[in-house]
Formats: structure tokens, C-alpha cells, sequence
């Protein structure tokens, strides 16, 4: 082992021991979520099958964070997109149109 990577390897561990506590905490939050959230909006400009796949795993995220929470997604209108995002993901689907200034 070389000086430079003892000096990385040492740095490396102070780092981690100074953000254990960070870490813990943070996972924390996630394990137990605030029950305050009712309702949250999702939007996306974009409705490729590609991006509406990707999209599923984040509402499923969401979902499974705040199951009380009324969830809307926001895309531009298309006919995929009931059946790729489930209605177990989303409780509504908003069509908009992205270029719209409103």
C-alpha cells in the first residue's frame, strides 16, 4: 500500500465515522415518514414509455412511503400511461400540456 492510498484509506474512515450519525438519523426519517402529507403531485413533461417505466418505480416509492396520501400524476395526454402506471400507484391521472404557460 502506497502512502497516498494509506492517506485515502484514513480519510475515507473519518469520513464515514463523522457521517454515522447523519445516516442513522436519515434512515430514520424514511423508516417512519410523517403522516402529515395528504396530497402530492407528480409531474413530468415527459411521456415516453422509456420515462413512464422509470417513473412507476418512484410512485412505488411514494406510495409506499405515504399510503394515506392522495397521489395525482401530472404527464401530457397519452393512452399509455393507464397502462403502464397502475392505479395502485396513482389515484389520479392529470393531463397537461407542457407548453402551456398555465
Amino acid at each position: 500500500m502506497t502512502a497516498r492510498e494509506a492517506v485515502a484509506d484514513w480519510l475515507f474512515a473519518i469520513a464515514s465515522a463523522a457521517l454515522a450519525p447523519v445516516r442513522r438519523r436519515r434512515r430514520r426519517e424514511l423508516a417512519a415518514p410523517s403522516t402529515a402529507v395528504r396530497r402530492i403531485l407528480v409531474l413530468t413533461p415527459e411521456s415516453g414509455v422509456g420515462n413512464l417505466v422509470l417513473l412507476s418505480g418512484l410512485l412505488a416509492n411514494v406510495r409506499r412511503l405515504y399510503p394515506q396520501a392522495h397521489v395525482t400524476l401530472a404527464v401530457p395526454p397519452s393512452e399509455r400511461v393507464r397502462s403502464i402506471i397502475g392505479a395502485e400507484l396513482v389515484d389520479d391521472v392529470l393531463p397537461f400540456d407542457p407548453r402551456s404557460r398555465r
